[in-house]
Formats: C-alpha cells, structure tokens, sequence
C-alpha cells in the first residue's frame, strides 16, 4: 500500500512540474530603444527551445504588449510566428506621457507564468506635447543590502 501511494505521489509531482516547465523561451529585438509618441516600433521575436536553444516551431502566436510607466497595458497584439520567428511593428500612441515604457512578449504557455517568464524590454518615449515631465520606472523590490 505504501509503494502504491509513493507511486502516486510521484507522478502527481512529475505532472505539475512539467505543467510549469517552460516550452519555450521569447526574445524579442527592436530597432532602437528611444522614440517619439506616434513612432512606429519594429521588432523581430523568436521563440527557442530552453533545451536545444534552437528556434522552436511549438508555438504559432506571440503576444507583444506596450506598458506604460505605471505597468498600464496600452497595447496588447498578436503576432504570428512561422518555424520559432516573427516580425512586425505597433504604433506607440500619442497620447501616453513621456517615460520609460516596457515592451513585453511571451506565448500563449508562458501566460500564466507572467511577469517572471516573460521577455521584457525598457525603451523610453519621449511626447513633446505633453510637457517636460519624463516618468521613469521604479523598482519597489528592496535588495538584502538596502534593508
């Protein structure tokens, strides 16, 4: 009876670890990292096997979001991916104020494993129309040193 529970046991361990295994990992490249409110961003996004490191074909979709300075989505697409790699481009909106935004991408596995698991790139957007004030990021985790 004991060995028919370790048995249980360990396959219900081994089928919730390999739910939270990643697929695949997402890196994303963009063509600069500094824009003017109503620029387009162009990027290129690749989806790789964490094992091989080789592009990986599992997942068909990819998900770019645009987020303000105060984690705020502003934009949320979807862009297709042929063999692990995708382009495209968005248009930053005019009408966000100045700051330090984050482009973030993932697949449809990672979503439920967000933010930790996901690709994240700062770029900074300048709006000349909306004053000087520029919003910068802050980091609220505080470090052992800093305690």
């Amino acid at each position: 009876m004991k060995w028919i529970i370790t048995i249980i046991i360990y396959f219900f361990l081994e089928l919730l670890f390999s739910a939270c295994r990643l697929e695949a990992q997402v890196y994303l490249h963009v063509d600069r990292s500094r824009y003017i409110a109503g620029e387009d961003v162009w990027f290129s996004i690749y989806s790789v096997d964490p094992v091989s490191g080789k592009l990986s074909p599992q997942s068909a979709i990819a998900y770019i979001e645009l987020l303000s300075p105060w984690n705020n989505p502003l934009i949320q697409k979807r862009f297709l991916l042929s063999d692990g790699r995708g382009e495209g481009n968005f248009l930053i909106p005019d009408s966000g104020s100045s700051g330090t935004y984050t482009v973030r991408a993932y697949t449809r596995s990672m979503e439920n494993l967000l933010p930790e698991n996901c690709f994240m790139y700062e770029i900074n957007v300048y709006n000349p129309f909306k004053g000087p004030d520029f919003w910068s990021k802050i980091n609220t985790a505080v470090s052992s040193s800093e305690e």
